[in-house]
């Protein structure tokens, strides 16, 4: 469940943003805080507290709850995304496991120079 909730609060933070089109780097400067602070609220790194949610709320003109309840479509865009990156998880774990059979047929080139003679 908390990691559904970091994600309605990541998605709707960002459904926010894009609504007004305001870059990462504008946000900070509406809130007053740097950069790398709304980076990390919208990774999930980093859980604002009460005052910033405040604050957010004030800056998006929306009410608190705003950032915590999800849309049915919101459910089902979840729904997706999880599903997307569960995809990419196992082509990257394919992939990986490929990498890792042709190295292992790869024919080995001797590192020491042969005489000649």
């Amino acid at each position: 469940m908390e990691k559904e909730i970091d994600k309605v609060f990541q998605f709707n933070l960002r459904r926010l943003r894009d609504i007004r089109e305001w870059s990462q780097r504008d946000l900070a400067l509406k809130l007053g805080c740097s950069l790398a602070t709304v980076k990390n609220y919208e990774n999930c790194h980093r859980w604002p507290g009460l005052d910033m949610i405040s604050e957010l709320a004030r800056v998006f003109m929306v009410e608190e709850t705003e950032f915590f309840l999800p849309t049915n479509l919101d459910h089902e865009l979840f729904s997706m995304i999880e599903q997307i990156e569960s995809r990419e998880v196992l082509k990257k774990r394919v992939r990986n496991q490929l990498v890792a059979e042709q190295k292992a047929k790869a024919p080995r080139r001797s590192l020491r120079k042969t005489k000649q003679g």
